[in-house]
C-alpha cells in the first residue's frame, strides 16, 4: 500500500521547500487524488504549479501500478534526502480533453511531493483500480519533467477508496499466486 509518509524534507533547494509547503497547506484544506474519476471541473482548483506548461488533461489507463520512489530503510544506513516526489506511474492517453497530447500517448509522470501531514496519497493500488481509466492533470515543469497535479476531492470519496486498499490486504489479493 502506497501512503504518504511523514517524510522529512532535506532540501537546500528554496522553491522546493516553497513548494512542499504550498502543497502542505492544500492538503490541510482538502484531501488531494492525482487520478480522478470524472474530468477536473475547474484545473484552478488544483496543485497545478503557476509555472506549469504543456498542461494536459485527459483520460488515461495505467500501464502498471505505479512506483514508490522512496527507498526501503537499511538498518544503519543512511538513506539520504527523499526524492522531490513519491511516486512514479506510466500512462497511456486514451483520450484527450485538452493540451498537447495524443491518443496512444505513452507519459511517464511523479506525483506526490514529500509533506509532514500523515495524510495518505491516493494512489491505484487494487487490481480494479489499477485496470480502469483515470482522468489526470499532466504538466511539464521548468527542468522539462512530467508531473500530475493533485485534484480535491472529498472526505466520503478518500474513505471509500481507503476502505477498498484495506479490504485488498486483508484479502491478499495481491499476493503471488502459487504456480500449479
Amino acid at each position: 500500500m502506497a501512503f504518504l509518509f511523514d517524510a522529512t524534507l532535506h532540501a537546500n533547494d528554496a522553491t522546493l521547500v516553497q513548494a512542499a509547503e504550498a502543497q502542505m497547506q492544500a492538503e490541510d484544506n482538502y484531501l488531494i487524488a492525482y487520478f480522478l474519476d470524472e474530468p477536473p471541473s475547474d484545473i484552478s482548483m488544483s496543485t497545478l504549479p503557476t509555472t506549469a506548461r504543456d498542461v494536459v488533461v485527459a483520460r488515461v489507463s495505467l500501464t502498471r501500478k505505479p512506483v514508490y520512489l522512496i527507498r526501503r530503510e537499511q538498518s544503519g544506513e543512511i538513506s539520504g534526502p527523499p526524492p522531490k516526489y513519491l511516486f512514479r506511474s506510466q500512462l497511456r492517453v486514451v483520450q484527450v480533453l485538452s493540451g498537447p497530447a495524443a491518443v496512444g500517448e505513452n507519459l511517464d509522470a511523479t506525483f506526490g511531493m514529500p509533506n509532514r501531514s500523515g495524510k495518505m496519497t491516493l494512489v491505484p493500488h487494487t487490481r480494479d483500480e489499477v485496470n480502469r481509466d483515470y482522468f489526470v492533470i499532466a504538466y511539464v515543469d521548468e527542468d522539462g519533467q512530467r508531473h500530475l497535479a493533485g485534484y480535491p476531492i472529498s472526505e466520503a470519496k478518500y474513505r471509500a477508496w481507503e476502505a477498498a486498499v484495506f479490504e485488498s490486504i486483508s484479502n491478499n489479493s495481491w499476493k503471488p499466486k502459487t504456480p500449479k
